[in-house]
């Protein structure tokens, strides 16, 4: 590390310094010379090469002198000025154009090496500038040895108002405005991290103000095989993430290529609980795979609650529209106080499918409903009765029950099925007066 040269070294190397230099050094030493104090005050050599250099001290300590523009700055003096200081200097790789060090040991407040202040309403009080288009330069570089240090510290000390602790900028395409890295290869090492003491505060925030395009507030990515590219944590009731959308947009978005779009694990509670006031709590949509896939070791795979409208939704063009698989419980479970638990909706597959590979497939408690069931009269001295449904096909299984007495010994002869029509009830004789009968229509698996 390059030193600065006292005054009296300067002296001593005058063989080696042009004329013009040798006398700003004796103009320099005239003006010490005649400050009368017990101690004379050292002052920066860097004057042989600038019109004037930087006075460093503790501020509450330094004695006010009225130098006038031109003048040398003297160290432990504060020094008043009305033109631009400027300082260039041609060092070599790895050496500053201007060092300086404070030497002082405190342990109650924090020494400062260099300190920047201005009045002005707007601008910077620190200010550094890379001049280079290209190569990874820096505006400002902080580096803290202490194992408990910053590189670069931020602080606003204002109460109230949209202050900032610390801003980062771009106009590049590509470019970041804050940058965080963490290069220890193993550890809990942090790229960046944000952390807040208020009852309604945010650690880290980001926000996308574009109108259009697919911009995205906060990005997560990981490398590694076993990375998670966004985790949340919640260590009392709270939400490990939670996700708001106040458009037409979903809160929370997943998309992949071949792994799964949303992967949940819970040790103990539930593995994905969805609520909403008003619309769908879980909506799955997929071309070709399932479009929700519940799965849970012994409780439930996908519980979803919804106070008025679809607990869970699924939509598949092609296969299933919502799947749940468990090994020992229930593999999907919807609950609705007042509308449907489960909705499964197709456009040419399955709505709901239930397999049973060695249990029971489907098992209904409490009151069940087909829209394929219903009932109808067979006129009074008739022993047919044409019953019209568009759901009949030629394969359909339509299961008829006389649900009152026909005054004869009447009874269901055979049912005619008409494709996309209806079918025909015939009996063994006529009915004596009007009977009801009831009928179920399902389809077998083809």
């Amino acid at each position: 590390m390059r030193f600065l040269k006292s005054a009296e070294e300067g002296r001593n190397d005058t063989s080696s310094q042009n004329k013009e230099e040798v006398k700003l050094m004796e103009k320099v030493e005239q003006i010490a010379s005649e400050e009368k104090k017990t101690k004379r005050r050292n002052f920066l050599s860097l004057a042989l090469a600038a019109v004037g250099g930087l006075a460093l001290a503790s501020l509450d300590q330094v004695k006010k002198v009225n130098a006038a523009d031109g003048q040398p700055l003297l160290i432990g003096e504060e020094n008043t000025g009305y033109s631009e200081t400027r300082l260039i200097a041609d060092v070599g790789p790895d050496l500053a154009g201007l060092y300086v060090r404070n030497t002082a040991q405190a342990t109650s407040r924090a020494t400062l090496g260099v300190v920047g202040e201005i009045d002005s309403t707007f601008g910077s009080a620190v200010q550094g500038y890379a001049n280079a288009i290209s190569g990874p330069t820096h505006g400002v570089n902080g580096m803290a040895e202490s194992t408990d240090g910053s590189g670069v510290s931020g602080q606003a000390s204002a109460t109230s108002g949209c202050a900032r602790g610390v801003t980062g900028e771009t106009n590049s395409t590509e470019g970041m405005g804050v940058d965080g890295r963490a290069w220890a290869t193993s550890g809990p090492a942090i790229g960046v991290n944000g952390e807040t003491n208020s009852t309604g505060g945010i650690g880290v925030k980001g926000h996308a103000w574009a109108a259009t395009g697919p911009t995205i507030g906060v990005l997560g990515q990981a490398e590694s095989t076993e990375g998670i590219g966004v985790m949340g944590e919640a260590f009392g009731d709270g939400h490990g993430l939670v996700g708001k959308s106040f458009g037409n947009g979903a809160a929370v978005f997943a998309e992949s290529s071949e792994g799964f779009g949303v992967e949940a694990i819970s040790d103990s509670g539930d593995a994905v609980n969805a609520f909403s006031n008003s619309s769908i709590g879980v909506k799955g949509v997929s071309n070709t795979g399932p479009g929700v896939c519940g799965s849970s070791n012994e409780g439930i795979g996908v519980i979803a609650f919804s106070e008025k409208q679809t607990a869970v939704h699924g939509h598949s063009k092609t296969l299933h529209g919502v799947r749940g698989q468990s090994d020992t419980d229930v593999g999907t479970s919807g609950y609705s106080p007042s509308c449907a638990g489960v909705l499964g909706e197709t456009d040419t597959g399955i709505g709901v499918h239930a397999l049973g590979r060695s249990g029971t497939a489907l098992q209904a408690e409490g009151v069940s409903r087909f829209s394929t069931v219903g009932e109808d009269i067979i006129p009074n001295r008739s022993e047919s009765k044409m019953v019209n449904n568009t759901n009949v096909t030629d394969k359909s299984h339509i299961m008829v029950t006389l649900t009152s007495d026909p005054l004869s010994s009447s009874v269901v002869s055979w049912v005619e099925r008409i494709k996309g029509a209806g079918f025909t009830v015939h009996l063994t004789k006529p009915v004596v007066k009007a009977t009801s009968f009831t009928y179920f229509i399902v389809e077998p698996i083809v």
